[in-house]
């Protein structure tokens, strides 16, 4: 279930048009320091310019956790560096 959720997350995203970089299918680490809290309407507002609907912005070791509701109901996760914007492949935190 949960590889299927993020599966859809994966998929609603590149629908959007949003592409995962060469360099993100290393491990990526994020600053733990950023403060997501604080910029979550932010980062909000940035995915929304891609076309993407965020339902929620999390912290997760400082890289940021959205969850988004795909047109079907489902809903999944996805992974980014809060700062550059890129899609998370192997997260190290």
């Amino acid at each position: 279930m949960k590889s299927t959720l993020i599966a859809a997350a994966l998929t609603t995203l590149a629908l959007a048009g949003v592409s995962m970089p060469a360099q993100a299918a290393s491990a990526m680490v994020c600053d733990a320091s950023y403060d997501i809290a604080a910029n979550q309407d932010t980062l909000i507002a940035k995915f929304a310019s891609q076309g993407i609907v965020v339902d929620q912005v999390d912290d997760w070791g400082g890289c940021a956790r959205i969850t988004i509701t795909a047109a079907d109901g489902s809903t999944g996760f996805a992974y980014f560096n809060p700062e550059t914007m890129q899609q998370l492949a192997g997260v190290s935190v």
